[in-house]
């Protein structure tokens, strides 16, 4: 019984202390924050604004990166065909454990593709893994390793709060409540949507800035009918 209650409190001393030192890591002054040579790269606020409007995130550089290279930067990825309806299906890669810097967590990558190209994909695509998801046929596996990244999501093992957010990111140009308990803390010169759910997990989504008032539209229309 005492060894039991012995490993227990090991146990819980282990992870308190992992959970303290993120969390003392999100809050601290980065090395790089002084010009420091060993800046820890790949973190999620470190975003990069190319000349051409492109950006650059976890190595990813939106409009330009394949599935292929995101594969290769992450070790690995699942690719599948995801479907809510006829009018809105995605070609997406699946990452379950990805690493960011210091931090881990979930990316999840869209590949931009037409209509025409998601349908026929879907039509040969089978259901499998759930009832949105559907695995790609043989024929078109190769094809979707060369589709461009078009939108990034992360899902961050450790909890952000608006001090981390603020701090790390900066302050937010808007933020807009689509709930009482979901808030989006919108960067559109940085193509970023920070969605915080006081119930569930953080997710930082990432667009193309030229493309960010698609994703703030419906937030805006959202936000308008629970005023309502």
């Amino acid at each position: 019984m005492v060894t039991i209650m012995f490993m227990k409190i090991k146990t819980f001393i282990v992870i308190f202390v992992a959970v303290f030192a993120v969390v003392m890591f999100l809050l601290r002054p980065q090395p790089g924050d002084n010009n420091s040579s060993q800046k820890v790269t790949g973190l999620p606020w470190q975003i990069e604004v190319l000349p051409d409007g492109k950006t650059v995130v976890f190595g990813i550089t939106l409009g330009q990166s394949t599935f292929a290279d995101v594969r290769r930067q992450a070790d690995g990825g699942e690719v599948a065909i995801m479907s809510l309806g006829a009018a809105d299906v995605s070609l997406e890669m699946y990452v379950k454990s990805f690493r960011a810097g210091m931090l881990t967590g979930r990316l999840i990558v869209v590949a931009s593709q037409t209509a025409t190209q998601l349908a026929d994909m879907r039509s040969r695509a089978i259901r499998s893994g759930g009832e949105n998801r559907f695995k790609l046929h043989a024929d078109d596996r190769a094809g979707a390793q060369n589709a461009v990244v078009e939108s990034v999501t992360f899902i961050p093992h450790a909890n952000l709060d608006a001090e981390v957010i603020s701090q790390r990111f900066g302050m937010p140009v808007q933020v807009i409540k689509t709930s009482e308990i979901i808030s989006h803390h919108l960067y559109p010169d940085k193509g970023l949507d920070i969605i915080l759910d006081k119930e569930g997990k953080e997710v930082l989504q990432y667009v193309l800035p030229a493309k960010f008032s698609m994703l703030r539209k419906p937030l805006v229309e959202k936000s308008d009918k629970s005023l309502q």
